[in-house]
């Protein structure tokens, strides 16, 4: 961990990071005490593409998610340009494994609210309400997918090394490790975060 990163907590692999620079331990990597570091990323790293307002499919016809999810309950991003979307989170999942864009990286299932190989955002506490998953890499803001300052809780259903973030659009993230890592509610970011870095 470099020094210029000011550590608040960190429970059950989620840490809660202001500063430049955060470190994250993987569940694995914390019996172990090596860290994984990762730049906090400031508004201009984050990728522009999202706040105008994304379109997604939904029940044949394409919706503007910035404005309304018209009945949708779960919205997988396959990429910024390919956002699908469904009435529930099994009938999402189904289609993703359906497209073969579920990866069980470790031969089980880390979590059957989150779809094997994605990071889920929920706008509820305890894995509630509407589900924003991610599986694309880089930072995304959250606002054009109508999720900017609502997620209430969130799963990493990537691989045990691949890192979630969540930031705040000031400096500020925090960032979960995979295997299925969880945080039910998330306190002082409970609808904080304004983009998503999977």
């Amino acid at each position: 961990m470099t020094s210029n990163a000011r550590l608040r907590t960190n429970v059950l692999g989620v840490t809660l990071a202001v500063g430049s620079v955060a470190a994250a331990l993987a569940p694995a990597a914390a019996a172990s005490g090596s860290t994984t570091e990762a730049a906090t990323p400031t508004l201009a790293d984050r990728s522009p593409g999202a706040s105008a307002g994304v379109l997604a499919s939904f029940e044949g016809r394409r919706i503007d998610l910035s404005r309304d999810w018209d009945g949708a309950r779960s919205c997988a991003v396959v990429s910024p340009e390919d956002v699908r979307c469904y009435v529930s989170n099994e009938q999402a999942d189904a289609a993703l494994a359906a497209a073969g864009l579920t990866s069980n990286v470790t031969g089980e299932t880390f979590d059957d609210q989150c779809a094997n190989g994605w990071l889920c955002l929920f706008d509820l506490p305890n894995f509630g309400g509407r589900r924003l998953i991610f599986q694309d890499e880089g930072w995304q803001s959250l606002a054009g997918y109508g999720f900017q300052y609502k997620t209430s809780s969130w799963i990493n259903n990537q691989a045990c090394d691949d890192l979630g973030g969540l930031g705040d659009g000031v400096g500020g993230a925090i960032y979960i490790s995979g295997c299925g890592a969880r945080a039910s509610e998330l306190g002082d970011w409970d609808n904080r975060a304004v983009d998503v870095g999977p």
